[in-house]
């Protein structure tokens, strides 16, 4: 009975003993293993922060004439994703007429194109650069449209005028056109950028 009663402690003792070392084990490994995530993730954030660093910086002003159930901000993503891809990191503000920053100017056709290309572009000063978008709201991404010609429009800020898409409940559709002014608004971005460069150099 004595020597079964003290088998038992010895079984109990080494059980413990082993349960200790095996917890300490564990714990050893579970914080090798969280260092080693927070070393990866400390070259990641070091890695994007010199992408970053390398990164050419454009502030662009936002305006948006009328209702676009966000559609702008899907053509802003995509615009701000292609150049990021350049080496370009978009940086967006509210409009500011006091300033003489870039200006993307969304103007969503309500009545007339013409009618309201002119009321968007009236207060716009003369000496800012401007990036036109004149929205077309659309049943179906299919229907036939008229781009506006840039040779229509009367303003000496324009530097581009592109037209895209969209509807109330898809946004911005998927469409050709749509592509086609994303990219050609990217391009007109990075022409702002090289002209600035060449500015500061000079």
């Amino acid at each position: 009975m004595n020597r079964n009663y003290r088998e038992q402690q010895e079984m109990d003792i080494i059980k413990t003993i082993l349960d200790s070392i095996w917890e300490r084990l564990t714990k050893s490994q579970q914080t090798e293993e969280y260092s080693g995530v927070s070393d990866r993730l400390q070259i990641q954030n070091e890695e994007h922060s010199k992408k970053d660093a390398c990164m050419e910086v454009i502030t662009l002003q936002i305006c948006v004439t009328g209702q676009t159930f966000s559609s702008e901000q899907q053509f802003l993503n995509q615009v701000a994703e292609h150049l990021q891809g350049c080496g370009i990191q978009l940086e967006r503000e509210d409009y500011n007429p006091a300033t003489d920053e870039p200006l993307l100017l969304f103007c969503p056709v309500v009545s007339r194109a013409g009618t309201d290309i002119r009321h968007a572009l009236e207060k716009i000063l003369c000496h800012r650069k401007v990036v036109l978008v004149v929205m077309h709201h659309a049943p179906n991404p299919d229907l036939i449209l008229y781009p506006v010609s840039q040779s229509q429009i009367q303003h000496s800020s324009l530097v581009n005028v592109v037209d895209c898409r969209f509807c109330q409940v898809s946004g911005l559709y998927s469409c050709q056109m749509n592509a086609t002014a994303v990219m050609s608004v990217a391009s007109s971005i990075e022409q702002l950028v090289l002209l600035s460069k060449k500015t500061r150099v000079n």
